[in-house]
């Protein structure tokens, strides 16, 4: 009896050691894909680190910035650098922070009337960088701290085309190539190096954080439970990218269309396209608000875009697949046309209902720019 429990006994244990091997075997790969992660994340935020000290090193090499006089400094701000700068060095100097926004919403010193600064000019950067330089009462110089939060945005900037780099091909190491790419034709793709306050150094970061959240949003694979939190962080970015740039309006044009063919072609499913298509309109109509109800935004050709591109992908049929390819290309141009017809009307409508007629410098700018008309 006794040699027939011992019996029993040994195969008790040996399940036990392989059940125990089996638990090791299935955490090991948990642990490895853990580790890449975490690399590509640790990698990630060191050359955005690296790259934004790359930046100041570049500004302070050429010139020398944090030697030379305050004087010195606002001068190397030209044009319109300088003329954004002083509404930050406005706040920072003012007595008291709420009374140096109100000034600004009263401002008569900028033009021959008193105008609201805030509703006219893209100036909340200046507002939050002075908030926060004078609520912790930085020692820098507070010059050097707008120097330096700028540079620190371009960091953010370059961690969002790692991001997409990585969500676009499975692998940071893409993301890794892809920033060496950007720094290495950064004369192209940045002038942040010699023009600093511009209002793209400010804006450009959060677009492409918005287009790093919008690549997530549009994997086929992404849950449920991630889709709604995704949207709210598409907006946030959108906002913020809105809010700092007046030519935002444009890139979404172009972002919009772009939406627009991808689900007129059946590649994107039109639950998703519809759904950026409200964050897109939530946030400029956000940034109106902010702005004091500035009518440019409503009378821009993106929310003239938007529910014209809807329209008529809800009027859509199934019936366009079966279609030979050249009535195909007819139909798809009638379709163009007819959104395009619809843009501008819609778009011409609008700017007679409110009056609106701020943003025509802006189109005789880009005529001017294909050659197509006179900018003056």
């Amino acid at each position: 009896m006794a040699d027939s429990r011992k019996r029993r006994k040994k195969p008790d244990r040996w399940r036990q050691s392989t059940t125990s091997q089996r638990d090791e075997t299935a955490w090991t790969p948990c642990l490895g894909q853990a580790l890449y992660y975490v690399t590509g994340v640790a990698v990630m935020c060191w050359l955005a680190a690296k790259y934004s000290a790359y930046l100041e090193t570049l500004h302070e090499n050429n010139l020398w910035f944090s030697n030379i006089e305050e004087v010195k400094r606002e001068i190397s701000f030209r044009t319109e650098q300088g003329f954004y700068y002083a509404y930050y060095k406005q706040l920072v100097h003012a007595a008291h922070f709420t009374a140096g926004v109100c000034d600004l919403t009263r401002d008569n010193a900028t033009e021959h009337r008193t105008i609201n600064a805030l509703q006219r000019f893209n100036i909340y950067q200046e507002v939050a960088l002075a908030a926060v330089y004078r609520l912790f009462g930085l020692q820098v110089a507070p010059i050097l701290f707008y120097v330096r939060s700028v540079f620190a945005l371009q960091g953010l900037a370059l961690s969002c085309v790692f991001a997409t780099s990585w969500l676009l091909s499975g692998t940071w190491y893409a993301g890794a190539l892809s920033v060496v790419f950007h720094v290495i034709n950064r004369p192209d793709t940045t002038r942040v190096d010699f023009a600093i306050p511009l209002r793209e150094s400010f804006a450009l970061p959060f677009l492409f954080l918005q287009m790093a959240l919008v690549t997530h949003y549009l994997r086929s694979g992404i849950p449920r439970w991630q889709q709604r939190p995704t949207l709210l962080l598409v907006f946030l970015a959108s906002l913020l990218f809105a809010l700092q740039w007046q030519f935002a309006q444009f890139v979404f044009l172009l972002q919009a269309a772009a939406l627009f063919l991808l689900a007129y072609a059946q590649l994107l499913p039109h639950t998703k396209v519809f759904s950026l298509y409200s964050v897109h309109t939530m946030a400029l109509l956000s940034v109106t608000a902010l702005q004091f109800f500035h009518t440019m935004i409503l009378g821009s050709l993106i929310l003239s875009f938007l529910p014209a591109s809807v329209l008529l992908l809800k009027l859509q049929g199934e019936e366009v697949r079966a279609l030979s390819l050249a009535r195909r290309l007819l139909v798809c141009t009638a379709h163009a046309v007819a959104l395009a017809a619809a843009m501008f009307a819609f778009n011409y409508s609008v700017k007679v209902v409110i009056g609106q007629q701020d943003d025509a410098h802006i189109y005789k700018f880009l005529l001017g720019k294909f050659g197509l008309g006179n900018p003056r």
